[in-house]
């Protein structure tokens, strides 16, 4: 006697997709216990943007403060200070690994003087990003 087939369908959200190309595969394992896998299909996800905050914003008495940056690609990144005139305070350079979410600490200028600052963000990648900055 021969057993019937039914045809089984699957359905999953991956919930954490990298920006870009995403490959998947499904691996399917029989009532006997053999195993298969399928096709491997790509998924071609768009680009999720660079975001950037600073916290804590104003920033703590001691000139400390963090860049947080999600979806930032790898690579050098420039960061400067402005005054409101535009004179740039203080600059640092970054070296960032590409991880989706990190933070970076700053120590601004303790010299700098107490107000409202730009803080310009610039990489090979991203768009140039300016944060209002109280210090």
């Amino acid at each position: 006697m021969a057993s019937a087939s039914t045809a089984a369908s699957y359905m999953h959200t991956d919930t954490k997709p990298l920006s870009g190309i995403n490959f998947y595969r499904v691996r399917m394992v029989e009532n006997n216990g053999a195993v298969s896998y399928s096709k491997v299909v790509k998924a071609q996800l768009p680009n999720k943007l660079a975001e950037f905050t600073v916290s804590p914003n104003p920033v703590s008495a001691d000139g400390s403060t963090s860049l947080i940056m999600k979806n930032v690609p790898s690579g050098e990144l420039q960061i400067r200070l402005l005054n409101m005139g535009g004179k740039v305070i203080w600059t640092q350079s970054l070296q960032h690994d590409g991880a989706i979410s990190k933070n970076y600490p700053l120590r601004l200028n303790k010299m700098t003087a107490k107000g409202h600052y730009k803080l310009e963000i610039k990489g090979q990648g991203i768009a140039s990003k300016i944060l209002n900055l109280l210090y």
